[in-house]
């Protein structure tokens, strides 16, 4: 394992689109259906994207609306003082949680916050012998863990593509494991609590590069199951519902309360 490496690849544009995502309807959802909602990292309601300077001064200036933040691209270290750090850490400490994927495992400014150890893990598909994405199921196996955690409570069933593996650092603790028949094993997903919230590390494929081409991974269902009646992210958007309810609990009457004194004056 070796400390993160900043790569200085691209400077992001900035989406913060929030998009409804209706708690009841995944829950209605069959259990031969496939699923609705996209495993993506498109935002879900009370989901935001931290991305660009101008978002991270939005910090400073307005402070944290969304319940859960997302980064997802490297952003420029150079772009992230330590007032921007501050207000982070701040609204994590109070329960927000801080969702890291894709590019932004990358970022220097995200070890600043959460210092972690990550490789790359290369998942060999028992099914294949090759490079591939996973179903995962609670109690199946073994090898495949789901931990117990208020960020998967109720989550039984993930497709997973592993891309990296986080070490055992301090205060890092394992959501899903996985360990192919070669004995290959990584921790996929994984929370370091700070405060009241936590940094969630996510190691799964969000993008097609090309010395990492799998079978059946599609960069817009990255952890989805092509199936004949289409894409099925089983199990994935209850991790989002869950991080956006974990942080309410905690932000929720702080929240309100800096409303109401607003309003007053």
């Amino acid at each position: 394992m070796h400390p993160v490496r900043h790569h200085d690849l691209r400077r992001a544009l900035v989406v913060l689109v929030p998009l409804a995502l209706s708690v009841a309807g995944c829950a209605a959802l069959m259990p031969g259906q496939p699923d609705a909602p996209s495993a993506s990292l498109e935002p879900y309601e009370g989901v935001e994207r931290l991305e660009g300077r101008w978002s991270l001064d939005q910090l400073v200036e307005d402070g944290v609306e969304a319940s859960v933040l997302v980064v997802d691209s490297n952003l420029d270290s150079r772009d992230v003082s330590e007032v921007h750090l501050q207000k982070l850490r701040e609204w994590i400490q109070a329960g927000g949680v801080l969702w890291v994927a894709g590019g932004g495992l990358e970022s220097d400014f995200v070890q600043r916050l959460s210092r972690f150890d990550m490789d790359d893990f290369t998942f060999q598909k028992a099914a294949t012998g090759r490079a591939g994405g996973e179903l995962i199921v609670r109690g199946a196996s073994p090898r495949m863990r789901i931990h117990d955690h208020p960020l998967t409570e109720g989550v039984d069933r993930l497709y997973l593509y592993p891309r990296y593996g986080f070490g055992a650092a301090e205060g890092i603790v394992p959501l899903v494991e996985m360990t192919d028949t070669d004995g290959e094993h990584g921790v996929v997903l994984a929370a370091r609590p700070i405060g009241e919230g936590y940094v969630v590390l996510d190691g799964t494929v969000r993008e097609t590069r090309t010395f990492r081409r799998m079978p059946g991974f599609d960069p817009n269902h990255p952890n989805a199951e092509l199936t004949d009646a289409g894409w099925r992210t089983y199990d994935w958007p209850m991790l989002f519902d869950n991080a956006v309810e974990v942080a309410q609990r905690s932000l929720g009457d702080e929240r309100f309360a800096e409303a109401d004194e607003r309003g007053s004056n």
